[in-house]
């Protein structure tokens, strides 16, 4: 018998469900539209960090190798690789947060949304108690109506989900196929966001009597932070998709053509890269049409170098009020050949660069940037002065022979690299891993074939692959960056989408909650134009505040940590902040103007009843 009750009982309490959601339609569209947006975003995103490996994300790039040239090191440097993984591990992580971010707005919209209409069920509440339904029938009818919404959403959102994941991992370069879903945390959140809303009216049950309209003055931080996350985000989201693959190396390589080869040698001992690298070189160099040979470490066009200490041996630096001779600092460190800064169109600015005499056998020697120059050595200058790698001071010093200009940094994890930088020679410290580029005044194959028949003329026990062209390989290292830009700019979106709702909703409760000072204005003799502009005063703030919040929060918090991971970005698009800014003031304004207008047709006295 209780058995049969139970039933009955679920299916009067879906029966009403259904119909208070057919009554109330709008409301519950709209916070079905959030729901799925919102678990559409934060789903894949959180998603997207399941290890492909023990220690790995999906979203990895193409290990970049070690040079291997037997350079004396600490235990703390750090191979370009570990630099990049670390830089996409950071965006990802600041991805993952604006995920949650993006899903925990959308629910506060919701909750706006819930809110707004838990006000308007206020008297069918209280008529449904004076009818003899107890709390508990009414908390079974909320929560089926939250049931049914959860199922909508998730219904929809779970698919939607797989499909926008599935994409993302087809659009992100070296990604590991076949990424699960793992939609835990968002269902979880979701439906207390859903079994919160939904129980909203439950605060006009508090006895067997009609109750409802709002109560005091509604607070209106909420519509003005979820106003200032949008602009920040999508801010964001834009100065990384404008973000131009402007980290080509300095200076003018004209119209050359040029091809960018993975070398690897399986001899072990230096003499006989060493002689191999020689070779190489000579060969190379001598094919008609080639005008530039550089040989570098693996990561050098892209600005990516081991990152360790050095010591240098500065002469006579003031440090905290104490003059030093040495003094240390940490350094980026290439392995380059001596055309490699003409090949790459980085410019000599003081002493000499590598030449052939260089050796192995020769006393060893070292470039510096300009920033190191500077900040490691006295005024005076770094060339002829000495520099001792890792921890090996005083044992093996390093004469500075010349400096260079500051290079770009185009690979992604640049960015987390030292400014400081030192070049070493390759005929001094032969690598067993290195990137061959070679430009030529001929075409791009012709310029590839050559450069292939050449290093397989040298002999040597060389594995050569061709990389691709630089200026391709320069722009594939921003297509992680513009990946990161368009996640960021559709949790932006989402961000935009619930602000607006929630302002909308918020903005009608303070109108309603302020329907007794309307009447009095009205009452004493103010026109409905002032009333109006009256309004529009007030809401008008939230919107100039959330713009004013969103614009401080971009600039000292998201680009700061944007310029911080993948280097220079733009500051920002002022077509894109006005078109933003004009949109949330207008939400803010229209949500407020709506409510306001349909009060002003009604008659004072209504007003006060």
């Amino acid at each position: 018998m209780s058995l049969g009750r139970s039933r009955f009982g679920l299916r009067l309490a879906a029966g009403q469900a259904w119909g208070s959601l057919r009554l109330y339609w709008t409301g519950a569209l709209l916070a079905v539209l959030l729901g799925i947006i919102g678990f559409s975003v934060q789903v894949p995103i959180r998603s997207l960090g399941q290890p492909a490996h023990p220690t790995e994300p999906l979203v990895r790039l193409a290990t970049i190798p070690a040079a291997d040239a037997g350079i004396v090191g600490t235990a703390s440097s750090l191979e370009p690789a570990v630099l990049q993984a670390r830089a996409v591990q950071q965006l990802y992580e600041l991805l993952l947060i604006l995920g949650w971010g993006a899903l925990i707005i959308a629910g506060i919209s919701m909750l706006s949304r819930f809110a707004a209409h838990a006000a308007g069920r206020g008297p069918e509440v209280g008529v449904r108690r004076a009818a003899g339904a107890s709390r508990r029938d009414l908390v079974l009818a909320f929560l089926g109506e939250g049931g049914l919404l959860l199922l909508v959403i998730l219904g929809i959102a779970v698919p939607v989900s797989q499909l926008v994941l599935r994409i993302s991992l087809a659009a992100w370069p070296d990604a590991e196929p076949g990424g699960s879903l793992t939609p835990w945390a968002g269902v979880l959140l979701l439906g207390a966001v859903i079994a919160f809303g939904v129980l909203a009216p439950m605060r006009y049950a508090g006895g067997r009597f009609m109750r409802g309209g709002a109560d005091g003055q509604v607070m209106l931080a909420v519509p003005t932070f979820q106003l200032a996350m949008s602009l920040m985000i999508l801010m964001g989201g834009s100065a990384l998709l404008h973000r131009a693959p402007d980290t080509a190396p300095a200076g003018d390589t004209g119209n050359q053509t040029g091809v960018l080869l993975s070398l690897e040698t399986s001899a072990e001992s230096p003499e006989a890269r060493f002689r191999d690298i020689v070779s190489l070189l000579d060969a190379v160099g001598r094919v008609p049409g080639v005008t530039g040979v550089s040989l570098a470490s693996p990561g050098t066009l892209l600005g990516l170098g081991r990152v360790d200490d050095v010591t240098t041996d500065c002469g006579a630096c003031v440090r905290g009020q104490i003059y030093i001779r040495y003094d240390l600092h940490t350094a980026t460190h290439y392995l380059v050949s001596p055309d490699t800064f003409a090949a790459q169109g980085l410019r000599l600015v003081s002493g000499r660069g590598f030449t052939a005499a260089d050796r192995l056998d020769t006393q060893r020697v070292a470039l510096v940037s300009r920033h190191l120059a500077v900040s490691g050595f006295e005024a005076r200058g770094a060339v002829g002065r000495d520099l001792f790698l890792g921890n090996d001071w005083p044992n093996h010093p390093y004469r500075v022979i010349g400096v260079v200009d500051d290079a770009a940094r185009a690979g992604i994890g640049g960015a987390l690299e030292p400014l400081d930088t030192i070049y070493l020679s390759v005929l001094q410290h032969p690598p067993k891993q290195a990137e061959l580029l070679v430009r030529g005044e001929g075409d791009q194959v012709n310029t590839s074939r050559a450069a292939m028949a050449a290093v397989a003329g040298a002999g040597g026990a060389w594995k050569t692959r061709i990389t691709g062209p630089p200026d391709t390989v320069l722009a594939s290292a921003v297509r992680p960056v513009r990946w990161f830009g368009r996640w960021f700019t559709v949790a932006g979106l989402v961000v935009l989408l619930g602000a607006v709702a929630g302002t909308f909703s918020t903005m009608r409760m303070w109108v309603d909650s302020m329907v007794a000072e309307v009447a009095a204005r009205r009452a004493v003799g103010a026109t409905r134009t002032r009333i109006v502009m009256w309004a529009f005063r007030l809401t008008a703030g939230v919107g100039i505040k959330g713009v004013l919040a969103g614009t401080f929060l971009y600039f000292a918090v998201l680009r700061v940590s944007l310029t911080n991971l993948i280097g220079h970005t733009p500051a920002w698009d002022p077509a894109v902040f006005a078109a933003l800014a004009g949109l949330l003031l207008g939400a803010a304004l229209l949500g407020a103007a709506i409510p306001t207008m349909g009060l002003l047709r009604k008659p004072i006295a209504a007003l006060f009843s």
